[in-house]
């Protein structure tokens, strides 16, 4: 399903034209390989499609630079950039225990 999302997210930009069917099918499975050993599967499927097409081109534009996969995923793994988002607390209880700083690591 990635894939052919994927496919489908390349296809409809003014870029997708550039690839022929294979080369983009190639690029897609190797993109597929390579990041779903960093990513899960559930994540990139919640990627919105903008976020998901501009993580390609990063790994494209890196890959052709670094065309033995050994290397390649040894830089994939120097520039990913993790960002941890809070949860949203529902609770008033929870959000008055939680009213400064001290408290939010004392748990």
């Amino acid at each position: 399903m990635l894939e052919s999302r994927l496919r489908a997210i390349i296809r409809k930009t003014k870029r997708g034209n550039a690839y022929s069917d294979g080369s983009l099918n190639n690029a897609i499975k190797v993109f597929t390989d390579d990041i779903l050993q960093f990513i899960s599967i559930e994540i990139l499927d919640d990627m919105p499609d903008s976020t998901l097409y501009s993580t390609f081109l990063a790994w494209e534009t890196m890959a052709i630079k670094h065309q033995d996969p050994d290397q390649r995923i040894k830089h994939i793994r120097k520039g990913m950039k993790i960002i941890l988002m809070p949860s949203l607390v529902d609770s008033e209880d929870e959000l008055a225990e939680t009213t400064n700083i001290v408290s939010l690591f004392s748990k």
